[in-house]
């Protein structure tokens, strides 16, 4: 081969090359993050950051924090697992019942998208169990499924708890949705970070849309499927019996 072929077969080489990692990385998420989960990165660790000059430190350093989710986009009006009613309306009943077993001392939030809209109703706190019931008991369904943009806003809200707490207590994001995210891109990209960046424990119960839903991902979601009122609260009421069982003590000393 003269030197003039050997330069063309080279040339050709590295454009094949640089074609394969653009498709690489133009061919979305493969459902796995691109680096390890948090809990097996050893000693890179570093969630959630420092706080910053204005951030005060919490009183109790080992609150657990539970930020909600609450889908009550259009798809809540039909009755199907609903048992006679609106599927929000079974929902919201199953929702306020498991708020009730919540600890007032335990700081909650809530995220919600309804007809009105999606937005925060409520920022990390303490004691406002009842005002939680007020706010999903008033949750009216219409438009679309965000669930990227009220992930990213949870994980914002653990994060920002998580350095006033300096990493300590605990961190649960639960999700109670009956579709499919309308920004699915945005909520793989979400996931992926949250496992990969932070001890976030992710919780998602699929109401009336069985086991195919994206956020069943074994390993980084714990996802319950629930049909019916009753598969509904068992499914909450999971989250905190997950929360009840973990011992930080079983971490220390390795």
């Amino acid at each position: 081969m003269n030197i003039r072929n050997l330069a063309l077969t080279a040339a050709l080489s590295l454009a094949l090359i640089g074609c394969g990692e653009r498709t690489m990385s133009a061919g979305g998420s493969s459902g796995k993050p691109k680096t390890p989960p948090y809990a097996m990165r050893g000693a890179d660790q570093s969630w959630p950051g420092a706080p910053g000059n204005d951030i005060q430190l919490a009183n109790n350093l080992q609150a657990k924090n539970y930020y909600f989710v609450f889908d009550g986009s259009g798809s809540m009006e039909d009755q199907a697992c609903g048992d006679g009613r609106q599927r929000i309306d079974t929902a919201k009943a199953a929702f306020i019942e498991f708020i009730d077993e919540v600890s007032p001392q335990d700081n909650t939030g809530l995220f919600l998208f309804d007809y009105r809209g999606a937005r925060q109703e409520l920022a990390l706190k303490s004691d406002q169990n009842d005002q939680l019931k007020q706010i999903i008991a008033h949750a009216t369904p219409g438009n679309k499924t965000p669930l990227g943009a009220a992930i990213t806003v949870g994980y914002q809200q653990l994060q920002l708890q998580a350095q006033k707490q300096q990493g300590y207590g605990e961190y649960h994001l639960v999700i109670l949705t009956d579709g499919l995210a309308s920004d699915e891109r945005t909520m793989v990209q979400q996931v992926d970070r949250i496992s990969a960046l932070s001890p976030i424990n992710l919780h998602t119960i699929g109401f009336c849309i069985g086991e195919g839903h994206t956020l069943n991902r074994k390993g980084i979601v714990n996802y319950q499927s629930a049909q019916n009122a009753k598969e509904l609260i068992s499914g909450l009421r999971r989250v905190l019996a997950e929360s009840e069982s973990f011992d930080v003590n079983s971490f220390e000393g390795s």
